[in-house]
């Protein structure tokens, strides 16, 4: 997802090519989505690792299948 916006800067930076106003409000949305998505992500997995330890400090008993 990053390849877009990364592109577009390489674009700049090597052949001195200005994006347009369109082609940098894409790129802005794919960086918003892509932080949106890392960020649900990484919250999801740490819910998931804090649950995992308050079973543990319960001493509830683990399921077979990892949760």
């Amino acid at each position: 997802m990053i390849v877009i916006p990364m592109t577009l800067l390489l674009d700049v930076i090597f052949l001195s090519n200005v994006p347009s106003l369109l082609k940098m409000a894409g790129s802005a949305l794919v960086l918003v989505g892509t932080a949106t998505v890392a960020v649900c992500t990484w919250w999801m997995h740490r819910q998931e690792g804090r649950h995992r330890l308050f079973r543990e400090l319960l001493d509830f008993p683990v399921k077979k299948d990892g949760s």
